[in-house]
Formats: C-alpha cells, structure tokens, sequence
C-alpha cells in the first residue's frame, strides 16, 4: 500500500492541510473561541446526558434505544440531534412521545443558526460521494452534536445501540474522572501507511482503531480537542479524510492526540454478536452486531449495526437475530507475545488486516452477509474461537435472560411503522421514478433497489428489464416525458406511503 491509494490528496496537499489544523488550534482557538466556561454560560451545557444522532431511516432503532434506556430505570434527559430536512411532522411527533416514559427527551437541529457551533449537511457531492444524486455522507453531524449539546458530561450513542444496563455509570468511573474521556475499540489498525498520520503530525500507534458509536466526553477536559475534532468535520471539502479513515470515527483519537488530551481506551477486545445458521457442514455463526464492553470487561453496548442489513422475515420470536457472541480464547502463551491484532509497522487497509482476523463472509442459507473472527496462527500455536449464548452467565455482565427477546420485540414494533416491508416494485415505477424531476429522484431509486435487494427480490432482474423498457422506449421525446408528471406523480406518492420516500 502506498499514498497512492488514498486519494484525492497528494503529500503537497496534506501538509498544506497539517498547517490549516496547526494553525487553528495554535492560534484561532485561543482567541476567536469562547473557554468552556464561558460558552457553558451561554448555552447551557451544564450537567450530565445522553445524546443521539438519527435519520429517519435510524427511527426504528432510536425509538428502541431510548425505551430501553428508560426501562433500566435511566433518567437522565436526552437530546436527540439532526439535520433539519432529516425529520417530518411524523418523526418528530414519535420522538417527543417518548418524554413519558420518565425523563426528558429534546429535539434539537445540528444547522441552527442559533447554536454555538452549526454544522452543514453534507452535499450529494461531497466527500465520500463518487456521483451525483448520491447521499451525502453525514457522519460529521456527531461531533457537532458533542460539542452543542446542552450538558457538560455527554454520552453520545448511535441510534441503533442497544444498553444492556444502565450506562449512566460510566460518568462515575475513576478513569473518567482522571482522564476525561473514555473511547472504545473497533475491529481493525490503521495503516502505517495511511496519510492520516502525517496530515496529523502523529507517529504511527499499535493500537485498535475508535468505534465511535459510543463517546463518554467531559466537554471541559476536552474542550481543545472537541473543537480540532469540529474543524475537521467542518465542511465538505476537509472531509475527504473518508478515503483515509472510516466515517467520523477516528477522528476523535486523532484530534485527542494530536492535542495530548487524554482519554481511556476500553480494553477488551470487541467482539461480534449474531446467531448460529444451520448448514450442510454444521453450525455456522453470522455477526451483525458489534459487542461492547465497559471498564471492568462487562458486557455493556450491542451494537446492532448490520441490523439494517437483516431479511426480517426470517426472523421470528423463536428465531433471534442477536443471540450469541464469538470470542477468542485466552491464551497465555500467545497473548502475551502476539495479541489479536496487526504487528507493529505492518501495512493494513481497513477491510485488510491480520492478527484479530475480523472480515465479512457469505453463509449458505443466508441473503445477508454475515462478521465473523478468522483463526489465527502465530509460532505454531493456534488461537482458537468459541461462541457462547450471550445471556449465558459465563459472560461477564451477560444481559439478563429474556432481554434479547424483548429487544427484538421493541425493535419489531417500531420497524413496522416506520420500515414496514415493502411490496415488489414493477419495473415501470422504477423506470418511472428514476425519472421524476427532483434532485433526489436518482437517489430515491437507487435506495428502492438497494431496498427490494435486502427484501429478497432480485434487483438484478429489476435492473436488466428496466433497462430493456428504458432501450424500447428511447425514442420518446422530452415533451412525452414532461407530459407524463402527473403519473410519475402519482408513483411518486405511492412510494412515499409504503416506503417513506420523500418528494424531492
């Protein structure tokens, strides 16, 4: 791997863009920018809370999240933070519902003019995006959520994270207390290789890439950082770290230590949680979820990130989606000498790695891809994998027995209003709707075939007959086309009742 590979930038474009950082963080932040204190003042970030990030495509798993949070008996007040062409009427009205189940929950927009630190939607064109009419890539709208949230001790979770217990302890650990900030691992390493580095001025760390789904962040502490953390994120054009990194993830670790602010890296290894398919050769595992853990090694997070990705109707109350978990076994003969994961120096990409093994593989009987762990090998000696049930008591801080049922019970509920299943499109409301006149007609097809794709229909199909009709009917001029907005209305509608499309 080379520098090469990671494009748009090349070296004269990174170090221009190293002193554009240096420069803000040496000298606009100290004096164009409020202390905490004064902008804590100003805003109201005071306290302890929770804070999400959605989309309307996120609903169903924010609307578990939090009931979740309020049946462990968490009261802390919530904000849930989004762009403000994100949410309708709809969304926004099964959000406030939630200020029932005891404790507050606060809509706020990322965009508003009126916060200390706005944010812009990303553009269809921005970074991360490779041709029109593509979804903007938003990531950046978390650490704008951090930083204008109206609390200074800030859990921020992704909506689709599932808390096994109440995690408002986390802002009572020693660590936090001492370092400010407490960050979790992901699967893999960041190339030595990765421009990251040198546009961080950083020298190459051993250690796991940020899972940034979950943040405990004292605003105070890391009051520098968050704001490099910002400057990063800050508009389209500095975001193509994308090519370099995955999303937002990382850069709250680079903008930590760029900054030598400190912060608590949980230890345990990240683990995969999924369930067990039956196949020809045996029982095969299939991960969806990533398996989070606190301080002390107790199971705290599930996040369901590949949840989205699920064909629900195979699933049923008897047929989890998230029952088991898959570690590697200890072994003191290895871990002492290579533990999980790349050595030192050695040149990864982030879907390429060695050591922990994670990748992502196709099991027989299955429409969805599946995470899993490779059997590693080092010095002749094996490390091996097992897989236990994860509400079985031999792992540390299982959830309690009946709770992975009444999650997907919840998730169930709130994923027929807001993702219902959606019917077989005809290959004429495709074509038609990837004709309507709108900025998002382009993407809105797309997502509808990328939607049947996951329902079990074959898009391919779909494709290659839409695009027979498209060939038999390309003699039709533009003025027929204009003619017809009535009826690709009439799709467009239809579409936006069973799949919550909006018109563009």
């Amino acid at each position: 791997m080379s520098h090469k590979d990671f494009t748009p930038w090349n070296e004269t474009d990174i170090a221009q863009k190293r002193l554009e950082w240096h420069k803000f963080i040496s000298q606009d932040f100290p004096n164009k920018y409020p202390t905490f204190s004064n902008a804590a003042w100003k805003y109201g970030m005071k306290g302890r809370g929770i804070i999400f990030t959605t989309t309307s495509n996120s609903m169903y798993f924010l609307l578990t999240s939090i009931t979740i949070l309020r049946r462990h008996g968490c009261h802390l007040p919530i904000e849930v933070w989004y762009f403000k062409v994100e949410l309708n009427s709809t969304h926004i009205s099964a959000i406030n519902s939630l200020n029932n189940l005891g404790g507050s929950v606060k809509l706020r927009q990322v965009d508003d003019p009126d916060i200390y630190l706005p944010i812009k939607r990303g553009t269809a064109l921005g970074a991360g995006s490779t041709s029109p009419g593509q979804a903007p890539r938003n990531f950046h709208v978390k650490v704008a959520a951090v930083i204008n949230s109206g609390f200074r001790h800030v859990l921020s979770l992704d909506a689709d994270i599932m808390s096994v217990r109440n995690p408002e302890y986390l802002f009572d650990e020693l660590e936090y207390k001492e370092d400010g900030a407490i960050f979790w691992p992901d699967f893999w390493k960041t190339a030595v290789a990765n421009p990251v580095w040198s546009w961080m001025g950083i020298s190459c760390v051993d250690e796991w890439e940020q899972e940034s789904g979950m943040l405990v962040i004292d605003k105070k502490k890391s009051w520098k950082a968050l704001h490099l953390s910002w400057f990063m994120n800050r508009n389209d054009e500095i975001r193509y770290w994308r090519r370099f990194i995955h999303g937002d993830k990382d850069t709250f670790r680079f903008a930590w230590r760029a900054t030598g602010t400190r912060f608590m890296y949980v230890q345990s290894w990240l683990s995969p949680g999924g369930f067990e398919q039956n196949t020809t050769s045996g029982s095969k595992f299939c991960g969806n979820s990533m398996i989070q853990h606190d301080l002390r090694g107790r199971v705290l997070f599930l996040h369901t990130n590949l949840f989205k990705e699920l064909h629900w109707s195979d699933f049923n109350e008897t047929r989890l989606p998230l029952t088991h978990v898959k570690r590697y076994k200890n072994d003191p003969r290895l871990d002492k000498v290579s533990p999980p994961g790349p050595i030192p120096g050695s040149l990864l990409s982030y879907f390429h790695t060695r050591g922990y093994k994670a990748r992502f593989t196709k099991i027989e009987g299955l429409k969805n891809g599946c995470t899993d762990l490779y059997q590693t090998r080092s010095g002749g000696i094996s490390r091996y994998t097992h897989v236990f049930h994860l509400e079985d008591p031999k792992v540390p801080g299982a959830p309690k027995k009946g709770f992975l049922l009444e999650m997907f019970r919840t998730m169930s509920k709130f994923r027929l209003v807001f993702d219902p299943p959606a019917p077989p499109l005809k290959v004429v409301d495709a074509v038609n709707l990837d004709k309507v006149k709108t900025p998002s007609g382009a993407f809105r097809y797309k997502q509808t075939v990328q939607r049947n794709n996951r329902l079990g229909y074959e898009s391919k199909m779909l494709k290659k007959a839409a695009q027979k009709q498209l060939s038999e009917s390309s003699g039709k001029s533009d003025s027929a086309l204009e003619s017809s907005k009535e009826e690709d209305k009439k799709v467009d509608v239809r579409l936006t009742k069973n799949d919550k499309f909006s018109a563009g």
